[in-house]
């Protein structure tokens, strides 16, 4: 039997599934979704099973898809004997070392002049779950690092430190939301809690700073996703460059970095009230889920990325009434 328990600070339910043959316990080899077949490469040989509407299928303790699970993902599965339907799936991934997430973002500021981003918290949070839970990076709290509504002199020295971990094979995706304005003098500024508009070189993050962190950190790989691009009619929004002004910046600076930008010229990022989160961040999100990884070897390139928000944002974007397409910069 197998027993699943959900809960967070207490235990909401207790779910427990007998099966007519022991548990059978290995690495999953193949999986097709569509079919609802699996074979499970056991000590002895191979199982091939198949599951329906009715399976349960869990991945790290949570509740998921057929089609979240990879080859090569261990599992206890309880099954019906003799061909019978297969009745949970209980798959564990386990972490990449090498794999790294830096998160910033702001949703909430002092001056209320700043346009409100409802969104952005949510945005974050789930860009950073889905690449713990899917994507293997570890949540060790090393090599994952989440800065929301940190005040400015606190987050200039967190990404330092953390950016000056990287080594190696150290593969690096950054994800960035909130409010980044253009200077009088043409600099761009990213907004902390305490941004001052007659101030934004004492109280904003400067882009270039940023990017330059990014860059010089050790990575092999480093990806940046910034959504800092919104929609709205606050005046304020009017200093806010577009993704082709962001490209046209920081793109120069970026000789190893993948820039891919949430919108591109004359447009802004989109908001879906429904999923309660913005448009960028849910296919960011659900890209590095699975779909992004259309060569299924568990590894998402910033090409691979950028095509799946294309796609996603087109399609949602249609469905909102509007137009959102991704921009992009790649190493040089």
């Amino acid at each position: 039997m197998l027993a699943v328990v959900d809960h967070d600070e207490t235990i909401s339910a207790i779910t427990i599934t007998t099966a007519g043959q022991p548990m059978i316990r290995g690495a999953i080899d193949s999986v097709d979704p569509a079919s609802g077949r699996l074979t499970v490469k056991l000590s002895g040989g191979t199982v091939n099973l198949v599951a329906n509407q009715q399976s349960l299928v869990f991945l790290n303790s949570r509740t998921a898809r057929l089609e979240d699970l990879h080859p090569g993902d261990s599992a206890w599965i309880a099954a019906e004997p003799k061909g019978g339907p297969t009745l949970v799936i209980a798959a564990e991934r386990g972490a990449f070392p090498h794999r790294w997430a830096l998160l910033i973002g702001t949703s909430r500021f002092r001056d209320k002049s700043l346009t409100p981003l409802p969104f952005a918290g949510n945005d974050l949070k789930l860009v950073s779950d889905y690449l713990s839970w899917f994507y293997r990076v570890p949540s060790d709290g090393t090599h994952a690092k989440l800065l929301s509504n940190t005040p400015r002199a606190d987050l200039e020295k967190q990404v330092a430190a953390f950016l000056g971990e990287l080594r190696g094979r150290a593969e690096l995706v950054v994800y960035t939301t909130g409010h980044v304005y253009r200077g009088d003098d043409d600099r761009l500024w990213l907004a902390p809690r305490g941004f001052q508009w007659d101030n934004m070189a004492q109280t904003g993050i400067s882009l270039n700073w940023l990017a330059d962190q990014i860059e010089s950190s050790g990575g092999a790989e480093k990806t940046w996703l910034l959504d800092v691009t919104h929609s709205g009619s606050g005046t304020d929004l009017q200093r806010q460059p577009d993704g082709a002004a962001l490209i046209e910046m920081l793109g120069n600076r970026l000789g190893s970095t993948t820039l891919i930008t949430s919108c591109s010229q004359g447009q802004k990022g989109l908001d879906d009230p429904q999923r309660r989160h913005g448009l960028f961040a849910w296919h960011i999100a659900n890209g590095f889920r699975g779909p992004a990884d259309t060569d299924r070897d568990g590894h998402v390139s910033g090409v691979e990325l950028f095509e799946h928000l294309k796609n996603g944002l087109r399609q949602d974007g249609e469905r909102l009434g509007a137009t959102q397409t991704p921009g992009f910069s790649g190493p040089r």
